[in-house]
């Protein structure tokens, strides 16, 4: 997991090339007014989904796991806690990613 503020990627050298083009496009294509939804950077290879979420209580979330892609979460307006591990949790039950290649999910 790489964590850092998207106004301040200058800081965090080691961020891979297409991960900063994404978050780029992001911060110069995506606004607190873009209408929810998919948005296409670049076919089912790399797309921005917009939504309006609220992160529901420790008790009641599920690991997330990625298997294949990856994914970016900006939060543009609001906060968002979450936590990882580099220890195995157990067995996935599902892999929300499965048929996407780079996803970039904004939250307004």
């Amino acid at each position: 997991m790489i964590t850092g503020n998207i106004q301040q990627l200058e800081l965090i050298p080691y961020l891979p090339a297409k991960l900063r083009e994404a978050i780029e496009y992001v911060k110069a294509n995506i606004t607190v007014d873009t209408p929810l939804g998919k948005h296409d950077v670049d076919g089912n290879n790399v797309f921005v989904l917009v939504s309006n979420d609220s992160t529901e209580a420790f008790e009641k979330r599920r690991a997330e796991y990625h298997a294949k892609y990856l994914d970016i979460q900006i939060v543009l307006n609001g906060v968002e806690g979450m936590t990882f591990s580099n220890l195995p949790a157990g067995t996935p039950d599902t892999d929300w990613l499965a048929d996407k290649r780079h996803r970039i999910f904004v939250c307004r």
